[in-house]
């Protein structure tokens, strides 16, 4: 620095022990005097602006002086994750675990939230958990999961004329109706599969018939809840199939047998057993 008079200068220095010539550069010689040197150790404290849903927050190691040693973000969260979202009934009381995760990716320490979980969580029907987060974060978030009714399996399926008998192991609680699916198909293809509705909870077996004769029909079965105008449903049962049979005449008595009688018998010989005239 230069100058005759007072002056100052701030150097940021590292720790360790220094020593200080004061030196002329006009006159190149060494002076003495009076020298004060003010010294300042940094004290860092952090600044915490904690994160919401939608903004990430940071951690800051400032000095009174300005000076900022370092910077940490405070990533907002991103996931939140329950253990389970789908329960079926089984009359006990459903309370899955809660994880949730920031946008890098990090699991948030369960010490920055708390957990409120709705009362009942029993029955059939939709559960909202709430999230209120604290510590580094701000915020509430929440997330659901579903209790659905218990399944049930068939019992009896007994090949019919064009249709098929099927009985089921009947479910008394919470348990609106039934839902049976029949399809050619094996793997329950939507243009070949339909569906028939069971309501009410006493019946435990139906006839379905119209079905084509000679063809193998892959049958199961699943229970639902109605709640609140919403269906809840169970998972499908383990599908079963049945080869449906054909029609047979017992019976058959012509009077006058003229050509179109003997066409029918001609054509469709394998209809007619123990023909009696």
């Amino acid at each position: 620095t230069t100058g005759k008079n007072n002056f100052a200068e701030d150097y940021v220095l590292s720790a360790g022990t220094y020593y200080f010539d004061v030196y002329g550069c006009y006159d190149y010689k060494y002076y003495t005097g009076n020298y004060t040197f003010k010294l300042h150790v940094h004290t860092y404290k952090n600044e915490v602006t904690k994160a919401t849903t939608k903004k990430n927050g940071s951690i800051v190691e400032k000095c009174s002086c300005g000076a900022v040693k370092s910077t940490t973000t405070i990533y907002r969260p991103d996931k939140c994750k329950l253990s389970s979202k789908k329960y079926e009934y089984n009359k006990k009381k459903r309370t899955p675990s809660v994880t949730l995760k920031d946008t890098n990716g990090q699991t948030i320490s369960s010490s920055n939230y708390t957990v409120e979980y709705p009362s009942g969580r029993k029955n059939v029907g939709t559960y909202k958990v709430k999230i209120v987060l604290k510590g580094n974060y701000s915020g509430v978030l929440y997330a659901k999961f579903d209790i659905v009714p218990k399944s049930t399996s068939i019992a009896k399926l007994s090949p019919k004329s064009k249709g098929f008998n099927v009985t089921w192991k009947k479910q008394k609680s919470q348990v609106s109706g039934y839902e049976i699916q029949y399809s050619t198909s094996k793997k329950f293809a939507k243009s070949k599969t339909k569906i028939k509705t069971i309501s009410g909870v006493k019946n435990k077996s139906v006839k379905i018939s119209g079905l084509k004769a000679k063809k193998n029909y892959y049958v199961r079965i699943r229970t639902y809840k109605k709640v609140s105008g919403k269906k809840y449903y169970s998972s499908w049962s383990k599908a079963k199939f049945v080869k449906i049979s054909e029609q047979k005449i017992d019976r058959i008595l012509m009077y006058n047998p003229d050509a179109v009688a003997l066409w029918i018998f001609e054509k469709y010989t394998s209809l007619f057993s123990d023909v009696m005239l």
